[in-house]
C-alpha cells in the first residue's frame, strides 16, 4: 500500500505542531506501514515550492512518538534555485519506533518550515 498526502488514512496537516498555514507536501511512500528497523523506505516527492529553493533548503523526514518527540530522522539537501521537487528519496527506518508513531515530511529552509505533512500509524509491516 502506498501513502499520500491527499486523503490517505492518517494524513494530517502539521498545524498540530504549531505550524499553522503551512502548505501540505505531496508524497507517496512505501512500505506503508513502516517496515522493520534498519530497512529502507522510498519517498516519492512531487511538490511545487512556494518560493525557489536555496542552498539551505532541505527535505526532512522524521519518525516521532505520540508526544511529537523525534525518534529518528533523515535529511536530504534540495538542489538550489529550483521551484519544484520531483524525485525519490531513500530513508532508513530508525530503531525503537513505538507502536503508535507519526511519519513527518517537511521542506525546510534554515529553521523555517515551508511545506509539511504528517501520517499517523498504529502498526508496522513485516517487510
Amino acid at each position: 500500500m502506498m501513502a499520500n498526502a491527499r486523503g490517505n488514512y492518517g494524513a494530517f496537516s502539521c498545524a498540530i505542531y504549531d505550524l499553522d498555514n503551512i502548505p501540505d507536501i505531496y508524497t507517496v511512500w512505501n512500505p506503508d506501514p513502516v517496515g522493520p528497523e534498519g530497512t529502507t523506505m522510498n519517498f516519492f516527492i512531487s511538490q511545487q515550492l512556494t518560493k525557489p529553493s536555496t542552498v539551505s533548503t532541505q527535505l526532512f523526514f522524521s519518525f516521532n512518538d505520540v508526544d511529537g518527540r523525534s525518534i529518528g530522522y533523515t535529511v536530504h539537501p534540495v538542489e538550489s534555485n529550483i521551484t519544484a521537487i520531483q524525485d525519490v528519496y531513500n530513508v532508513t527506518i530508525p530503531t525503537s519506533i513505538p507502536p503508535v508513531y507519526t511519519v513527518i515530511v517537511m521542506v525546510k529552509n534554515f529553521d523555517a518550515v515551508e511545506h509539511c505533512v504528517s501520517f499517523k500509524r498504529t502498526n508496522r509491516s513485516e517487510a
